[in-house]
């Protein structure tokens, strides 16, 4: 065999080595999609609940009402409701692949005295089974009395939701 076959035949299994490692990583399967299908999702529990929409893997204008605790810097604390928050259709976040994702806004005004508000929400679509999102809300503020006495209040709340499914009406 000439040197210059003997050459080509090395380089040839080489190339076909290499290509044999890195076949099986191109091979793998990719991640299966978990189902999140087009439609409302909610849970309301008294006061509180939340809601949002679901089209083509996009989460649409979530709504959030929650109880939350204030902590004031003169000892005393109280409980606001928060929310519902505004209705805003640009509010839209995308679900991955794997369902699992977290986003959040802040909240410039609702119907409590909580202004500027970051909502954030976390959630978990899941193959077969129910939706799970969880929601915290924080907002710190403060205001001076009429005396001239300046006081701060820290405020957060927080709570489970187990999201229940239902079809999105006609041309919403």
């Amino acid at each position: 065999m000439s040197v210059a076959r003997t050459s080509i035949l090395v380089g040839m299994a080489a190339v076909t080595g290499l290509s044999l490692v890195a076949l099986p990583a191109a091979a793998e399967p990719a991640q299966r999609q978990v189902p999140a299908p087009n439609g409302r999702y909610g849970d309301l529990f008294g006061t509180e609940g939340m809601l949002f929409k679901v089209r083509h893997r996009t989460i649409i204008d979530p709504q959030v009402m929650l109880t939350v605790e204030c902590q004031h810097s003169d000892g005393t604390s109280s409980q606001v409701a928060f929310g519902p928050t505004t209705s805003d259709d640009s509010r839209r976040f995308r679900i991955p692949r794997n369902g699992n994702g977290r986003f959040s806004w802040t909240e410039e005004t609702d119907g409590s005295l909580l202004d500027n508000a970051e909502v954030e929400i976390g959630y978990t679509f899941r193959a077969h089974r129910t939706t799970l999102a969880s929601v915290l809300v924080t907002a710190s503020y403060s205001e001076t009395d009429p005396d001239g006495t300046r006081w701060t209040s820290d405020c957060r709340g927080e709570m489970p939701f187990r999201l229940t499914w239902g079809p999105l009406q006609p041309g919403r």
